[in-house]
């Protein structure tokens, strides 16, 4: 589902640009971040630094303090491809 980013009138036409997708993350949600390569993954914690809808590129600060951008996935989940 996506969220209007304003009051939309009655009879008035909806467009894309009105419209956001909705968030699957959220700024400062505890995310999974999943980095994985060719035949492997690795699960680790970490925290989200932005609201994040599926697709986009989120930055999350790991529990140990190091900051990564990926991909958000589904609720919860950032994938980073090494």
């Amino acid at each position: 589902g996506s969220g209007s980013e304003r009051i939309i009138g009655s009879g008035q036409p909806l467009t894309a640009a009105m419209l956001r997708r909705a968030w699957l993350i959220r700024s400062g949600q505890r995310v999974t971040v999943i980095a994985g390569g060719d035949g492997f993954a690795l699960h680790s914690a970490g925290k989200a630094q932005g609201n994040g809808a599926a697709n986009d590129i989120i930055k999350v600060k790991m529990d140990s303090g190091q900051q990564v951008s990926g991909t958000v996935t589904t609720a919860g989940q950032v994938r980073v491809v090494l």
